[in-house]
């Protein structure tokens, strides 16, 4: 009973990933580039990152306990990292 509430919150609040999914889902396997991204029944999709935070593309804030294959060591959108790429 607890998942299927929990669930059902995360499709209320994710209709926007679940738009892209559709569309990336036409020319992508799964609508992602990686099966480790892969989620049934869509992926969410993240618009931006910042320290150890995520957003998605309907706004919604999570804090990245994955850390997203490597920026552990610095977050996300670290500003000398930023500045350094800029240059």
């Amino acid at each position: 009973a607890v998942y299927e509430k929990e669930n059902k919150k995360l499709l209320e609040r994710t209709k926007r990933s679940e738009e892209i999914y559709k569309l990336s889902a036409e020319v992508t396997p799964f609508g992602v580039h990686s099966n480790y991204r892969a989620m049934d029944p869509y992926p969410i999709y993240f618009t931006k990152g910042k320290g150890s935070k995520l957003w998605d593309a309907d706004g919604n804030e999570y804090i990245d306990f994955h850390m997203a294959f490597g920026v552990l060591v610095a977050g996300h959108s670290h500003p000398v990292l930023v500045e350094a790429m800029k240059d």
